[in-house]
């Protein structure tokens, strides 16, 4: 064994540590994970205080529009008034693996009695409180600030910025900021219902009107009221 004998349990919590990050950089290189070359952390990570329940990725940028629940805005689990949540993560636990396991390595091989016990306990603590830092300084800031898709129900009635024009006859591209404020991008189409135009040029502001879920479009409509820029 690598580090010796006496520490085999130790052992397997440091390989697993270091090697789960690397199967997932590899997967995500050779596009071989079940999301296209996504991250291991997203498929085994759940918020506790989120909603269990997943969102079926359309193929639309940023659309999601599998969800009929209006009400939540907020990413990932960071609705407001909830603090952050208690959270499995993969990279989070991989650190602690890491962490533990080095100092159990370390007080098996060169320590003894109760010193030894002591120090393992230690590196055990040190595990937890380095998953909850690690969780509540990094991955909780990252997942907060990410670029989320709205829900459907949230979609409707906003006003975007149109970004590719849209012709009557061609689809485009619209802009409209996410649930934290980041800018997000949809395809549109014009709702033959309600716009009258039968072309809307790039910069113009519009509003969403309907949701094709069956196509993965936005219907648009020139927006009367001016309201974002």
């Amino acid at each position: 064994m690598l580090f010796g004998h006496g520490s085999f349990f130790f052992e397997v919590m440091v390989y697993v540590g270091l090697g789960l990050p690397l199967v997932n950089l590899l997967l995500g290189a050779l596009g071989l994970s079940g999301h296209g070359g996504g991250d291991v952390s997203a498929d085994l990570s759940a918020d506790v205080a989120v909603d269990s329940s997943f969102d079926l990725d359309t193929g639309v940028d940023g659309l999601d529009l599998d969800s009929g629940d209006a009400g939540d805005m907020a990413s990932d689990g960071a609705s407001p008034g909830k603090g952050v949540p208690l959270a499995f993560d993969v990279y989070c636990l991989c650190f602690a693996f890491v962490t533990c396991g080095a100092i159990g390595v370390f007080a098996m091989q060169k320590l003894s009695g109760f010193i030894q016990i002591a120090t393992v306990a230690g590196g055990f603590a040190l595990g937890v409180l380095g998953y909850v830092a690690l969780y509540r300084f990094l991955i909780f800031p990252l997942k907060k600030n990410n670029a989320e898709a709205l829900k459907a129900g949230n979609l409707r009635f906003r006003h975007a910025i149109v970004t590719f024009r849209i012709t009557k006859d061609s689809p485009g591209t619209i802009e409209t900021k996410d649930a934290v404020g980041a800018y997000i991008s949809y395809r549109a189409e014009l709702d033959p219902e309600i716009c009258k135009e039968e072309r809307i040029e790039e910069g113009e502001e519009v509003i969403i009107t309907e949701i094709d879920k069956e196509n993965g479009y936005c219907h648009v409509a020139l927006a009367q009221r001016k309201t974002l820029r």
